[in-house]
């Protein structure tokens, strides 16, 4: 580390990963939709970390996962937003870009291919368990949608099986206009 000019590793060693997600998947028989979003992360060995840039399905990207173009942007935005303290070093998997980062004193370090689920920090310590928990989540959400839910909510509406007591019907009546004055302290608080 002498050689680049590194003092405090802790607090030049960075890490970068992205991840792609799905934000909904819907399956049945002749469907499979799946919609993704790429999360991009930038965290300090020192437990720091600079805000995520979220890929969505846009003109550079469209299907929602990260480019050279985009990833060029991130690291335009990792140089601006990490302290000015340099060199510094920043690990990554082997993604293809344009950038220049000597000119920044940023040193990149890819991963081997076969090992990157090994050796990245944030795939290891980070987004294992995120996964874990979206999945959880996930899994919850379809428990709420079970058959079940679903029946009573129309029942609930009266919409299955046309119930048209189902709702009280003075909570479907029109409002009613009032002539009597509002309280002073109504006035007063909202300043109407």
């Amino acid at each position: 580390m002498d050689t680049i000019g590194i003092k405090e590793l802790l607090n030049s060693l960075w890490n970068s990963e992205k991840h792609t997600f799905h934000i909904f998947v819907y399956k049945r028989v002749y469907v499979d939709i799946r919609e993704f979003y790429t999360l991009l992360r930038c965290v300090c060995a020192n437990v720091t970390w600079i805000p995520p840039m979220i890929i969505f399905k846009v003109k550079l990207s469209p299907k929602g996962w990260i480019n050279s173009d985009l990833f060029y942007i991130c690291f335009q935005f990792f140089v601006n937003a990490v302290p000015l303290a340099r060199p510094v070093i920043l690990l990554f998997d082997s993604h293809a870009s344009h950038i220049d980062p000597e000119e920044n004193c940023i040193f990149l370090f890819t991963f081997p291919v076969d090992i990157i689920h090994l050796l990245q920090p944030l795939d290891v310590g980070v987004y294992r368990s995120l996964k874990s928990h979206w999945a959880q989540r996930l899994n919850s959400y379809m428990n709420f949608c079970s058959n079940n839910n679903i029946t009573n909510a129309f029942k609930k509406t009266g919409i299955r099986s046309f119930n048209n007591c189902a709702i009280p019907k003075e909570v479907l009546q029109p409002s009613q206009l009032t002539h009597n004055p509002l309280p002073e302290e109504v006035l007063e608080n909202h300043h109407l």
